[in-house]
């Protein structure tokens, strides 16, 4: 535990030390989704933006591409959205993917502190819009998911599966109408 936080936020683990003391078979994982070649990026380089806004009523996030990092900053409510590391740095929450999967959400039974009824979103089967956001560009395609015991596929408009590049994705589960495309120029 860490002495500079309160529980329960102070509670940390490196995964490596986890991993040593786990028994672990080694076995071969399926990808989520394909991952593109490095020449793909620049034979198909998408619609230029520069990033996305998600409205979820009280926050507002954002995550805009930044050309000299290749990567997609994350903003909430107008502010850095940092993280902090295992060393106790801060630093600012970047991905290399983002995708926005416009989701149908309705209320359960249940109740938050404040008493209003939770959303939840219907996701394990189902299609709707989905933008991928990756290398500055956006791709606009569908997400199609047949039954619950399948992976979501990202597809283009032509229905093959669109490729993501390298590195850490965020898929933001967005209610229908609640996301802006923030032009390149600003």
């Amino acid at each position: 535990r860490k002495s500079d936080r309160v529980s329960p936020s102070n509670l940390w683990a490196r995964s490596t030390h986890l991993l040593q003391q786990a028994e672990i078979e080694q076995t071969s994982v399926e990808p989520l989704w394909p991952f593109e070649e490095p020449l793909e990026e620049l034979l198909d380089p998408g619609q230029k933006v520069g990033g996305v806004q998600v409205n979820w009523g009280l926050a507002q996030v954002s995550f805009l591409w930044v050309e000299n990092d290749r990567g997609w900053k994350r903003f909430q409510n107008g502010k850095e959205h940092l993280a902090v590391t295992s060393e106790g740095d801060e630093s600012q929450i970047t991905a290399e993917n983002v995708v926005i999967q416009f989701t149908r959400y309705v209320l359960t039974e249940e109740v938050d502190g404040n008493g209003a009824r939770i959303p939840l979103a219907q996701l394990s089967e189902g299609s709707g819009e989905a933008w991928i956001f990756k290398n500055g560009s956006i791709t606009e395609g569908r997400w199609v998911k047949p039954n619950i015991t399948v992976h979501t596929q990202f597809l283009d408009e032509a229905g093959a599966p669109i490729s993501m590049a390298p590195g850490a994705t965020w898929v933001l589960l967005a209610p229908r109408d609640s996301a802006i495309i923030i032009d390149a120029d600003g």
